[in-house]
């Protein structure tokens, strides 16, 4: 009897091990699907950009850390509210850039309940740290109380460098995604969001760069990465027309001059990509060439006069 008793505990406790493991086996956040609803494509405008990420989890995972990475010159502007908001951690409504929905599946007691939507609020805050640019709190409303509850610590955003494979840009890096709401378990389904005033990038590569999204998960430590292609047209039809202003100071123990250049653009022309000195600085001639993008160049030349200094009498 004891022994029978024995093995019928033994064969619980392998089930029970195995139903255990199982989840943690097969679980998984799926390959991100990426759709992007640009209110524009053309290079250069102030659009806004929809973004609508979904998952495919299993067996109770859910989404962690998530980076999403944008295009090369694709960027936002960060002095709304005079700037105020990159000064202080806590979101305000002054400072809200974007909006959308965040959908998850909650669990009560280990069974998955009916997907619950909430409304978002993206608003830009003070950066996480020295090194990043600014931050990114989302704000989600609770669907019985009304009331905006920060999800997580902000984003950061973030400068790729030069030597990225994806170039200069911004990557929007969340970390620690909660995976709990109102005490219950949930795994996160999807992120739908419109962020306003984008400024588009003024290229036009012939292969759309793309805005694409990298994320692990609770239970998975490999990121799965997805990727959606933002295309721009127009380029070849943005204005350019570069202003150029001088200023010479001589210096107060000899003849010689100092001489500061400027360069100005307004934020509907293509961005300046180049600049090469033709001059001599010796002659008190210069010509700069710049070139955009598209590679319409412009030249602009600067030719400064200046007396010789004649000996003083004594």
């Amino acid at each position: 009897m004891h022994a029978v008793t024995g093995r019928i505990l033994t064969g619980l406790a392998i089930v029970v091990a195995a139903a255990a493991l199982a989840p943690v086996a097969s679980a998984s956040i799926g390959t991100p699907s990426v759709t992007l609803t640009p209110s524009s494509a053309a290079a250069g405008s102030t659009a806004n950009l929809g973004t609508d990420i979904k998952f495919t989890p299993t067996s109770g995972d859910s989404t962690k850390d998530l980076t999403l990475g944008l295009p090369a010159g694709l960027l936002a502007n960060a002095g709304i509210d005079g700037g105020s908001c990159l000064k202080s951690p806590t979101p305000t409504t002054a400072c809200q850039v974007g909006s959308g929905t965040v959908t998850a599946t909650e669990y009560l007691l280990g069974v998955p309940g009916p997907p619950i939507s909430l409304s978002a609020m993206f608003d830009l805050v003070a950066p996480p740290s020295s090194s990043d640019l600014a931050g990114l709190a989302v704000l989600v409303k609770d669907p019985t109380s009304g009331q905006l509850t920060q999800l997580g610590s902000p984003a950061a955003i973030a400068l790729r460098s030069a030597g990225d494979p994806a170039g200069v840009g911004l990557d929007i890096e969340f970390t620690s995604i909660p995976n709990t709401f109102d005490g219950l378990p949930i795994s996160l389904d999807e992120i739908n969001s419109t962020f306003d005033s984008l400024r588009f990038p003024d290229s036009c590569p012939a292969t759309p760069a793309s805005v694409t999204v990298s994320a692990d998960s609770y239970l998975v430590t490999t990121p799965q990465t997805g990727s959606a292609p933002l295309t721009v047209t127009g380029c070849g039809s943005l204005p350019f027309a570069p202003g150029f202003a001088v200023s010479v100071i001589k210096d107060a123990g000899d003849a010689n001059v100092s001489v500061s250049t400027d360069i100005t653009q307004s934020a509907s022309q293509a961005d300046a990509r180049s600049k090469v000195d033709h001059g001599k600085l010796k002659r008190l001639k210069l010509k700069i060439l710049v070139r955009n993008a598209a590679g319409t160049s412009t030249t602009l030349t600067l030719v400064l006069k200046t007396a010789k200094a004649k000996p003083k009498r004594h």
